[in-house]
């Protein structure tokens, strides 16, 4: 919120407001012949408005996660103590705002991972994984004003492209 002639502050906005659809499904496919396999789905669609208190325009909220697509399958392998199984997400969300900048921080934008599994190592479930093979990424990008942000030139590009790399876990869970 504006403060002065060149402060600011948090506050809160007069008028903002919010609306989404978020869907889930978990499908099993044994009807469709398909033993032990399973698919998660998650789509979650969100849009947000609000009057940008420096610039006057409008603006969705600050840093909003306005997009997130997600699907995992398992296969549980019949008459084994063996499954295995992928997902992927992907994942949108808005620039952050400042008097004099917007900001944006993200991974991505696509995660994804792939798992073999053994449902009995000494009583234990024991998994490894491979997470990023979709090769996500760090990214940013801000522009920093010498003023207010809309009505001053740019004073700053910030850009910043870091590779992640994959990331290998290995995990045991149960009591023995």
């Amino acid at each position: 919120m504006p403060v002065g002639a060149n402060g600011e502050a948090v506050g809160n906005i007069a008028k903002a407001k919010a609306g989404a659809i978020d869907w889930t499904a978990t499908i099993n496919l044994d009807p469709a012949g398909l033993k032990g396999v399973k698919l998660d789905t998650r789509l979650l669609l969100q849009k947000s408005s609000l009057r940008d208190p420096f610039t006057g325009e409008k603006r969705q909220w600050n840093g909003f996660t306005d997009t997130v697509a997600y699907v995992g399958v398992r296969h549980d392998v019949a008459g084994t103590d063996w499954a295995w199984g992928a997902d992927a997400e992907y994942t949108h969300n808005q620039p952050s705002y400042r008097r004099n900048q917007s900001d944006k921080i993200w991974e991505g934008p696509v995660w994804a991972t792939v798992f073999v599994e053994h449902k009995n190592v000494m009583g234990l479930t024991v998994r490894a994984q491979v997470r990023n093979i979709a090769n996500a990424r760090s990214k940013r990008d801000r522009s920093v004003y010498t003023g207010v942000r809309g009505a001053s030139p740019i004073a700053f590009v910030e850009e910043r492209d870091r590779l992640i790399g994959p990331i290998f876990s290995f995990s045991a869970r149960g009591t023995f």
